[in-house]
Formats: structure tokens, C-alpha cells, sequence
């Protein structure tokens, strides 16, 4: 199966997964992990689950390990649309295969950090590249100042020691959701996912500002966090981290 996504000719392979998430004032440095996942690829399942595993881990223990559930739309034309995906996380994993000098995507694909890439079943692989990269040396920061909302927007106000190198990615996602899927590969499976990027916006850096997003209609605040983190425009690196989520 052969699909012809931009400039490059990517092949879309269906493998299994997982990820993970946190909190956390502590002395380890940030780490975000991306997958990416189809309700349309039936190896998924196994990898969301696997996301839940290690979300749940995280949580408990306060590890500043921030998830980010991006569902592409390569799988949609197999008899079911994946409600969650976008063209434009498609193009973010097209993305990451440029810079990693990759020619084709796959699912479930687990990126973490920018810097690296892994199938997403590959669970000891994966705590090891976590473990690895809570420990590395970091030159960069971005926190997250204040979070209001209201009239179905919110406003953040972050700081950051980047530079014109860098953007700044502002994730709203979801902690869990569940869907039957009714026709697809995974034909009558009731399935669950975790920390499901809603929308995803980006800005050129500044050490400090304010942004002002609007909330996609289906999102509760009160069951989302937002995730906002510094990333190198040339390398994909993914270079400082910091997470919102609210009280209780």
C-alpha cells in the first residue's frame, strides 16, 4: 500500500505503540513524547494502551514526561475516518521524517524529544530513550506564567530563554477519550486514547508573551491540559518543556 504524501513518496505501515505523561517540579528535565496513531491502523490499539500504561506512571511518580497523541488522516480512506486526525499532523510527522532523513511514516510511531524516533511497541527501548533524556544537559527553558480562560478561549502567558532559532508549540490535549469504531481495520472495537493533542499552534519565540487560542468546541478545560515547549526550526529538537493542567 503505497500513498504519494508531498514531494516524497511515504508508505504507511501499520506497527504497535506507546508514550507517556506528567507533572512536575522536580530536578529532571522536561521530555515530550509524540505519537502518532490511527483509529484506521489495527496495530494502534495495542500501542494506546501502551501510552496508558505509561501515563498513568508518570502521573504517579511527578516525572516531568509530557504526551502528545497526534492522529494522522493517512488511514482514513480504509471505510473509517479517525475523528481526531488532521492533515495537519500528517504533515508534522512528514516533518519528522525529513529531518530524521527518513522517506516514509509509519504507525504507531513514538518521537521523543525531536531527537529520536522508535516503533512504539518497542516498550524497554522507549524507557530507555524517557530515562535518557530526563538526565541530558539542557541550555534552554520555557515555563508557563499564568492560564485564564473564558467565552470558550484561553489566554497563556509564558516565558522563555530561547532564541530566533526557535518556536513556540502550544498543545491543548486531551486526557482521555473512547470511540466505537464501526467499520476500518478495527470493525467493532471500543477504543481508548490518551493525551490527544486537540490543536496544536505555533509562534515565533519570544522571551516573554502572551497568546490568546480559541478552545475547538468539543474540549472541556476542565478535562484537558495544555503543553507548551520550545522547538528548533531547523533540527525538529524539541528543547524545553513545561505543562498546565487544572487544579483537582
Amino acid at each position: 500500500m503505497r500513498q504519494i504524501l508531498t514531494a516524497v513518496s511515504f508508505i504507511a505501515l501499520c506497527l504497535p505503540i506507546a508514550i507517556g505523561t506528567a507533572n512536575a517540579q522536580t530536578q529532571q528535565n522536561p521530555v515530550i513524547i509524540e505519537l502518532f496513531t490511527s483509529q484506521g491502523c489495527s496495530s494502534c490499539p495495542a500501542a494506546d494502551r501502551l501510552l496508558g500504561k505509561l501515563v498513568n506512571e508518570v502521573t504517579s511518580e511527578a516525572s516531568p514526561v509530557y504526551a502528545l497523541s497526534f492522529h494522522v488522516n493517512y488511514w482514513d480512506y480504509l471505510g473509517w475516518k479517525d475523528p481526531y486526525s488532521t492533515e495537519e499532523f500528517t504533515n508534522r510527522q512528514r516533518y519528522y521524517a525529513s529531518a530524521f532523513g527518513e522517506s516514509s511514516v509509519y504507525t504507531p510511531q513514538l518521537v521523543i524529544n525531536g531527537k529520536q524516533h522508535l516503533v512504539g511497541s518497542n516498550e524497554a527501548g522507549i524507557r530507555q530513550a524517557i530515562d535518557k533524556q530526563l538526565k541530558s544537559s539542557r541550555d534552554f527553558t520555557i515555563s508557563i506564567a499564568r492560564v485564564t480562560s473564558g467565552d470558550g478561549a484561553i489566554s497563556l502567558d509564558f516565558r522563555s530563554t530561547g532564541n530566533e532559532n526557535h518556536v513556540v508549540q502550544v498543545a491543548i490535549v486531551e486526557g482521555e477519550r473512547q470511540n466505537f469504531v464501526p467499520r476500518g481495520e478495527n470493525k467493532g472495537r471500543e477504543l481508548h486514547h490518551y493525551r490527544v493533542v486537540r490543536g496544536l499552534h505555533t509562534y515565533a519565540h519570544t522571551t516573554a508573551g502572551r497568546v490568546d487560542i480559541a478552545l475547538p468546541d468539543s474540549v472541556d478545560l476542565s478535562h484537558a491540559s495544555i503543553i507548551v515547549f520550545l522547538q528548533d526550526k531547523r533540527s525538529w529538537e524539541i528543547l524545553a518543556a513545561d505543562q498546565w493542567a487544572p487544579e483537582g
